[in-house]
């Protein structure tokens, strides 16, 4: 290098020399119709001048239109830099390719063909990138270039001059006649010939001979697909020729034997392949369109849009299409007939229909019925195509799609694509390494924050990426964002403004990131306290991660630490972490430790439907909550009976339906008492509480709770079973108390249809024993039998209670009997009447042997041992023999009868003593005698009367 430097001095003072006699414009003019190439690697390298010439932007902007006249911006930005423009685009296009098949390009665009026709192309160069060179030929139909690709292809082949080019390059080089030959020959070529994995009808459409193509699409034996279609659609968007792919599409469209295919979306393709032209016309119009439908609405009578909403009035639409035939007697019948025959089901294909016929009549009353719902699904269809074609765009870096977007406000920069939470333009070019088009975004402000954390992740869950791919598209994606990742934590700093995604922080302390943690605190120190949509903070989530050094960090920085972070710390079972936010709580220590148990207890009794989203929360804290370790820590704190109140307590008017609450408050003592293990919850300050409430709000409660109370068990001594029985006899008894109270209740009868409460099932504990039983139904049915037997006996103990309280109650309200006042007055009447005084004539007055007799004549009659004569005139309503052995209960003798208070509305009522044999007579005068003997004397006549009835 160093015997070389005083030669390449010299060489460069002669070129100055030399250099002098021209002028810099003519240098420049002379400079621009060198190829890329040679200005980059050679020229500019000669000296500083020519450095200086090489890098005019006159020869960069000529070299741009040349090559990319559709790549000009609009609006254009007054920052344009063509030369930095050029070599992106320049390198995206043909960057792939050898320098030599460059340098062959840029002469078959500039015209310089006998430059062309010099070079020597091999096989491989003419199969290169879909045959670019033929392609690119073609495009600018060079014939003299396209001959010497033909005749270079004929030497590698070694074909004889008479001889004929394979079929598939015959295609690519557009001879017919010698296609047609081959097909005629051999007409299932057409299927089974293939070149670089393509069929003749693909090559036709790469290379862009449109003729050929439609030849092809249109013989019978073609067999083409939706499928294949699409193969199609995406060869000719790969040209990014306009009117080429127009064209085709148009052909495609009016053919019949394609009507009923699916077609892929226009813009979707124009952004996959960047293909400005093609986007334009596809985009345009549809915003267009959607902006002089919003035009349209917004003119509306408010009352009339309000009132359709989205809908549409089909029946007036139809008679609005009807009438329009009528008067649009030159258009094609077919367009009116295509909305009538769409089912009723299908309505958003009516409303194409329909909106396509207001667009060709351009109807203003046929507009005016479906303007709401027509606005609605243009925006949407807009939105859809918009958000497809620049998701293609930013994975392929086509930064002239996502400019003109932006440019021209078709699409916010940071609107997620296609409904996903966290896709956007930034995140797709960061995860295809396209670097452009990152600088790109960046440079227009895009907010990075949402991006960084979706890196973050990525590049500690490597594995997650492939998942995120929903194109299934080959990624350019590097294996680790460090990079990037570094990028993006500068710019925040240059930024300077305060951090307001969650989701980032949270991806940090997951992840125990602490260097991302401090970096992001000194950004921004109240990143600490940003919360999720549950009010939750990023040291709730480092608790749930265990990421110690982050919560250390938070804590040491002033996070909060509140029930939900006592909650989470809880559910981790970690013990020091416990301790020390307990150790921080200080006076608040018992409201913080009774936060987190009322939140336990409430959600462990949610319903089954609202419980499942909250298990995978639950199950842990639970088994933490019964290690010994940590109920020694909380339990000093805990007033359970007061939380159990406060949840009472809170309770809405509609959510307090007493037997819900039951059910209730049962789960949450099982939870306590038998999950948890902690100490029982003492029953008798819940009574105390729920006496507090009004009345007729509790009755249940108070009835169930105080004879679970009365009964003497608590769950700590008992078992499940013993649990069920003692809660199932509480329901029965409340029950009968209620059935008792009625004023026709009979003591000791049933109801004709009676079963066990619906709420057992919704009990923990009885789940818990029929789960034991899970195949053993046998076992299952055995455990309702014991548990029903014991409702019955419960009910009808109850009912006595009930009746022997209402009873009491009525002889207390009964005043004293007048007997021997009326004794008294009659004697003395007696006395002050003298013998042989007749009476005046009238009604003669009573005496006391009178009153006794009208006594005894009132007085109901015993119970005969003829059941029949007596249940004869005691059952007003007749009953058959089938009546009695379908709805007879299988009970014991004493409890046969059925009460009419107690059936069921609409039910067969019986007599008490209807169905009594001898000894059931027998036994219920003991039962008589028996509740005779137990009354005040004085009063057993009067109460023997009251309990016969």
């Amino acid at each position: 290098m160093k015997d070389n430097y005083p030669e390449k001095v010299a060489v460069e003072e002669e070129i100055q020399q030399a250099s002098v006699e021209l002028s810099e414009e003519v240098w420049i003019a002379i400079l621009a119709k060198l190829d890329p190439e040679s200005l980059q690697d050679s020229v500019q390298w000669v000296s500083k001048m020519f450095h200086r010439l090489a890098n005019d932007s006159y020869i960069w902007k000529r070299l741009f239109l040349m090559f990319f006249p559709d790549e000009v911006p609009e609006p254009f930005p007054d920052d344009f830099n063509w030369q930095s423009e050029f070599h992106y685009l320049y390198k995206k296009e043909y960057g792939a390719l050898k320098p030599e098949v460059r340098k062959l390009i840029f002469s078959i665009i500039t015209g310089a063909t006998e430059e062309a026709c010099k070079s020597v192309v091999s096989l491989e160069d003419l199969q290169a990138e879909h045959f670019i060179l033929i392609r690119m030929a073609t495009r600018f139909d060079r014939q003299v270039v396209l001959r010497h690709f033909h005749s270079s292809l004929r030497q590698q082949l070694e074909l004889q001059e008479e001889g004929q080019l394979p079929l598939g390059w015959a295609v690519l080089f557009n001879q017919k006649e010698v296609v047609h030959a081959i097909l005629g020959e051999q007409p299932q070529l057409i299927n089974d010939y293939k070149l670089e994995e393509k069929t003749i009808t693909q090559l036709a459409a790469e290379v862009g001979h449109l003729d050929l193509l439609e030849e092809f699409l249109n013989q019978p034996g073609n067999k083409l697909n939706t499928e294949k279609i699409w193969e199609l659609y995406h060869c000719i968007a790969r040209s990014k020729q306009l009117a080429l792919f127009e064209r085709f599409r148009d052909f495609i469209e009016n053919n019949a034997r394609f009507a009923q295919m699916t077609k892929p979306d226009t813009s979707y393709l124009a952004g996959l392949y960047g293909a400005i032209t093609i986007f334009k016309a596809a985009i345009i119009p549809l915003h267009q369109e959607k902006v002089d439908w919003e035009r349209e609405l917004n003119q509306l009578p408010p009352e009339l849009y309000f009132s359709t909403g989205n809908t549409v009035d089909f029946a007036a639409v139809q008679q609005r299409i009807q009438e329009l035939a009528q008067k649009f007697v030159d258009l094609d019948p077919r367009l009116f007939q295509e909305f009538l025959g769409i089912s009723l089901g299908l309505v958003y294909k009516r409303r194409e229909a329909i909106l396509k016929l207001a667009k060709i009549t351009n109807d203003d009353k046929l507009k005016h019925l479906i303007i709401p719902s027509a606005t609605e699904m243009l925006r949407d269809g807009f939105k859809m195509s918009i958000e497809s074609a620049l998701s293609a765009a930013s994975r392929h870096g086509h930064i002239n799609i996502i400019r003109y977007a932006l440019d021209n406000k078709l699409f916010n920069i940071n609107e997620l694509l296609l409904g996903s939470k966290e896709d956007c333009l930034l995140l797709h070019a960061a995860m295809f390494n396209q670097q452009k088009l990152v600088r790109f975004l960046l440079d227009r402000n895009a907010n990075l924050e949402l991006t960084l954390a979706a890196l973050i992740k990525l590049r500690e869950n490597p594995l997650e990426h492939d998942a995120d791919i929903k194109s299934g598209e080959s990624s350019l994606k590097p294996k680790d964002f460090s990079e990037l990742i570094d990028l993006f934590l500068v710019v925040l700093e240059e930024r300077k403004e305060p951090l307001t995604c969650f989701r980032l922080i949270d991806v940090v302390v997951k992840h125990n990131k602490i260097d991302l943690l401090k970096h992001l605190f000194s950004v921004d120190p109240g990143v600490i306290n940003l919360v999720d949509k549950s009010n939750r903070t990023a040291l709730y989530s480092a608790i749930l991660a265990q990421s110690e050094e982050c919560i250390s960090f938070l804590l040491a920085n002033g996070a909060e630490a509140n029930a939900e972070i006592l909650y989470a710390a809880i559910r981790v079972n970690d013990i020091p972490l416990v301790q020390d936010l307990l150790a921080r709580a200080g006076e608040d220590v018992s409201a913080l430790v009774n936060a987190v148990y009322l939140r336990v207890l409430t959600k462990s009794c949610l319903p089954r439907f609202q419980l499942v989203r909250y298990m995978d929360q639950l199950d842990p804290i639970i088994d933490s909550l019964k290690n010994p370790e940590m109920q020694k820590l909380l339990l000093p704190y805990i007033d359970k009976e007061k939380a159990i109140c406060d949840i009472l307590a809170e309770r809405s008017e509609q959510d307090f339906e007493q037997r819900s609450t039951l059910i209730r408050l049962r789960n949450i003592i099982d939870l306590n008492d038998r999950l948890l293990d902690f100490p029982p919850i003492d029953k008798k300050k819940l009574l105390a509480f729920v006496e507090t409430e009004p009345k007729q709000n509790t009755n249940t409660i108070r009835t169930e709770l105080q004879y679970e109370i009365n009964s003497g068990k608590t769950a700590s001594n008992s078992d499940d079973l013993a649990i069920v029985e003692l809660q199932v006899k509480a329901m029965g008894y409340r029950k009968g108390v209620n059935a008792g109270r009625r004023k026709s209740a009979n003591e000791d009868s049933l109801p004709a249809t009676m079963k066990l409460p619906s709420e057992l099932n919704k009990l923990k504990v009885y789940s818990r024993l029929v789960a034991a039983y899970r195949d053993q139904p046998v076992k299952i049915k055995k455990l309702r039998s014991q548990l029903q037997a014991l409702y019955f006996e419960a009910y009808l103990e109850g009912k006595r209670n009930s009746f022997e309280a209402r009873s009491s109650s009525k002889r207390k309200s009964e005043p004293k009997p007048q007997v021997e006042k009326k004794a008294k007055k009659s004697k003395q009447t007696a006395i002050e009447q003298k013998p042989g005084d007749e009476q005046p004539l009238g009604k003669r007055k009573r005496n006391s042997a009178d009153e006794k007799e009208t006594q005894e004549r009132k007085a109901p009659a015993l119970e005969s041992a003829q059941p029949s004569r007596l249940g004869m005139f005691a059952n007003k309503k007749p009953v058959t023999g089938n009546d009695v052995s379908r709805n007879r209960p299988a009970v014991s003798a004493s409890t046969t009868s059925v009460s009419s208070s107690d059936s069921e509305e609409g039910q067969t009522v019986y007599s008490p003593s209807f169905f009594l044999r001898p000894e059931d007579d027998s036994q219920r005068s003991a039962e008589v005698t028996e509740a005779r003997d137990r009354l005040p004397q004085g009063d057993t006549q009067s109460k023997e009367s009251s309990y016969q009835q």
